[in-house]
Parts: structure tokens; C-alpha cells; sequence
């Protein structure tokens, strides 16, 4: 997106905000689970901005809308799917 520009730089190899080793790993399922991890750097343009979104708890809210497990939730949504059988998020 436009408002990245800039901000993060694309992936190259050994230029990346996410250190890696450049492994590949390959797992063997042990049980029938399908599991997923999302994450994503939050980035701040300063002190204060970073400041302000701790006291309004974004990280928090998010994980809130994305954690509820009720009717028309994305939980519900993914288990009809057949794509997940919990979900659960942190802020």
C-alpha cells in the first residue's frame, strides 16, 4: 500500500525487519489441528505517537475483535470453513 512507501523497505534477502536464518523447516503433524500464527511489526513515526497508542490500547482492541468467539465471529466463520478449530489473540 501506498502509506507503506517508504516506511518498510521491500524484502531482500538479508534486508528484512524480521531477522531470519534462511532455514527451511518441515513439520509433521502429530494430530489433526490446523494452526496459523499472524504477526506484525507495529511501527511508530516517534516517542509520542508511540505513547499515544499505548494509552488508547490498539494492540488490545484488535486482538479483542479478532479473540471473540461468539456467533459471526471469524472464529465461527474459519470453523465452518473446516480451517480452524480455536483461535486466539494477544495484544
Amino acid at each position: 500500500e501506498d502509506s507503506w512507501k517508504g516506511i518498510v523497505k521491500p524484502f531482500n534477502n538479508g534486508n528484512s525487519l524480521i531477522p531470519s536464518f534462511g532455514h527451511v523447516v518441515k513439520i509433521v503433524p502429530v494430530q489433526d489441528l490446523r494452526q496459523a500464527t499472524i504477526t506484525w511489526p507495529i511501527l511508530y513515526k516517534d516517542d509520542e505517537d508511540r505513547d499515544n497508542a499505548l494509552l488508547t490500547k490498539q494492540a488490545q482492541y484488535v486482538a479483542h475483535i479478532i479473540g471473540h468467539e461468539g456467533p459471526e465471529s471469524l472464529l465461527s466463520y474459519l470453523k465452518r470453513k473446516g480451517w480452524a478449530n480455536s483461535l486466539s489473540a494477544a495484544g
